[in-house]
């Protein structure tokens, strides 16, 4: 019997008009795997016409995993209403490009990926960093502009995050002191040599930690 499985995914798609409220575009994956029945369309009724089956659903978006809100695409009206803006399901064109007989590959999950490791950067700890230069800024220079010298150069927070970037800048070097950032003599280009050291630093900073610690925003914004 055919089996399938739908992941749905909340996208941030801005504010309402009035921007009161959140907008939401939802990315939808299929899992299907037709098992001993045929592997076509025909095998999941529910795509055969997939705007219909749309048009018939009800959609409870969770927060936390409280329902906040419940729409559908016909609905045209009211907070949680579908925007159409960017089009409509329409059957007559999905029918012409998903025939009932084309063929369903059955889903299978890429098991070398679960190996991979994957590097990122903390957008907490870049928010924070941004959030807080530019609060103080504008809370020292008013209406005013701000100066190069006093209110940037000057001040200790703006020296603090050039410091930090000329660390991250000179990460890699042959020359490279011993700053926070981990020496690597391994590779032939700084850029080997960043990447060498780039897993170190992911694993030596949590996020959330940056705020008010020189050595962790260092190692945020190597990773940034």
């Amino acid at each position: 019997m055919a089996k399938q499985t739908l992941v749905w995914t909340c996208l941030p798609n801005g504010l309402t008009e009035d921007g009161r409220g959140l907008r939401v575009s939802v990315l939808l994956s299929p899992r299907l795997d037709a098992q001993g029945d045929p592997q076509e369309l025909s095998s999941f009724p529910e795509w055969i016409d997939w705007p219909s089956t749309l048009r018939a659903a009800t959609f409870v978006f969770h927060a936390d995993g409280t329902p906040v809100a419940k729409s559908s695409v016909s609905d045209a009206t009211g907070l949680t209403r579908h925007d159409p803006r960017l089009g409509t399901p329409d059957s007559e064109v999905w029918r012409a490009l998903f025939r009932r007989d084309l063929y369903v590959e059955a889903h299978q999950l890429n098991t070398d990926l679960l190996d991979s490791e994957v590097v990122s950067y903390s957008a907490t700890d870049v928010h924070d960093l941004v959030q807080d230069l530019y609060v103080d800024l504008a809370r020292r220079s008013a209406s005013a502009l701000p100066r190069i010298g006093p209110d940037l150069l000057d001040n200790p927070a703006w020296s603090e995050l050039i410091d930090a970037v000329g660390q991250v800048d000179r990460w890699g070097n042959k020359n490279q002191k011993d700053d926070v950032l981990p020496v690597v003599r391994d590779g032939a280009t700084q850029i080997e040599r960043r990447f060498a050291g780039l897993r170190t630093v992911a694993g030596s900073s949590r996020a959330g930690t940056g705020r008010g610690n020189r050595a962790e925003r260092i190692r945020h914004l190597a990773r940034f």
